[in-house]
C-alpha cells in the first residue's frame, strides 16, 4: 500500500495536478510518513496556484473532519493550495497548505488579517450599509456575506455562500453577545421545503411543470457561475 501511494505521489508530482480533496489527503499522508519531501509536496501543487478558473465543479463543500461540536458544525473546501474553513460562528480562515500559514483570517465583525502572501490572492470588500461583504480570490468573488437586521430581536442574521449560491455558514449576531451558529443542514431543509411549496404554487399559477422550474433554476445557477 505504501509503495502504491508513493507511485501515486510521483504521478501527481510529474503531472503537476490541480489539487482535489483526495490528492490533498494523499499528499499530506505521504508527507507526514516521510515518503515525499516538503519540496516534492510543493511541486505537486505548484501548477494549481496559477489557475484562475473558479467554478462549482472545482469546489466541494464538506463537513470538516475536525468538527466535533454538535451545535457548531465546521465546514471546509479546497481551492488550489488553500483550505478554506469555518473556525467558529461567523469566522473563517484560509490556510496555505504549501507554507502551513493562515494567510487569511476573518472574524464575526469582519475584522480581518492578511499575510503578505494572502494579499497577493485575496481581498475583502465591505459594504457595511447593506450588511454585505465579499471575499475575492484572484479578482473573483469566492465567498459572499448577506446580512438582515431584525429590529424586534436586535439581531442580525448572516448567511455566507460560496460563489454566491452554495451554502457555507449561517450565524446570528446579537448586541453585546457572542455570535450564534445556525445548523446548515437543518436550515437548508427548511429552505428546501419552502422552495418546494413555492415551486408547486408557481407551477399552478403559470401552468408549467416542476421539471421546467428546475431547469430554469439550473440555467440561472449556471449563468451566475459563468459570470463569476
Amino acid at each position: 500500500m505504501r509503495i502504491f501511494l508513493y507511485f501515486v505521489a510521483i504521478f501527481l508530482i510529474n503531472m503537476q495536478a490541480t489539487f482535489s480533496d483526495d490528492n490533498i489527503e494523499t499528499l499530506k499522508k505521504l508527507l507526514s510518513e516521510g515518503l515525499i519531501t516538503e519540496e516534492e509536496f510543493k511541486k505537486a501543487s505548484s501548477k494549481s496556484v496559477e489557475s484562475k478558473e473558479i467554478s462549482n465543479d472545482r469546489i466541494k463543500i464538506r463537513k470538516s473532519t475536525t468538527s466535533k461540536n454538535v451545535k457548531f458544525v465546521k465546514y471546509e473546501f479546497y481551492i488550489d493550495n488553500y483550505r478554506i474553513h469555518t473556525l467558529g460562528p461567523g469566522s473563517i480562515r484560509a490556510d496555505n497548505l504549501l507554507t502551513g500559514e493562515t494567510d487569511v483570517a476573518i472574524g464575526e465583525n469582519f475584522k480581518s488579517k492578511f499575510t503578505k502572501e494572502g494579499k497577493k490572492y485575496f481581498d475583502l470588500a465591505l459594504d457595511e450599509e447593506n450588511l454585505s461583504a465579499k471575499l475575492n480570490y484572484k479578482g473573483r468573488m469566492l465567498i459572499n456575506w448577506s446580512g438582515k437586521y431584525v429590529a424586534h430581536h436586535s439581531a442580525t442574521f448572516y448567511q455566507m455562500q460560496v460563489l454566491g449560491y452554495m451554502p457555507f455558514h449561517f450565524y446570528i449576531m446579537l448586541v453585546g453577545k457572542n455570535p450564534i451558529s445556525v445548523n446548515i443542514d437543518k436550515f437548508n431543509r427548511k429552505i428546501e421545503k419552502a422552495v418546494d411549496r413555492v415551486k408547486k404554487e408557481m407551477a399552478i399559477k403559470f401552468d408549467i411543470s416542476i421539471e421546467d422550474i428546475d431547469k430554469i433554476l439550473e440555467r440561472k445557477n449556471k449563468s451566475i457561475n459563468n459570470e463569476i
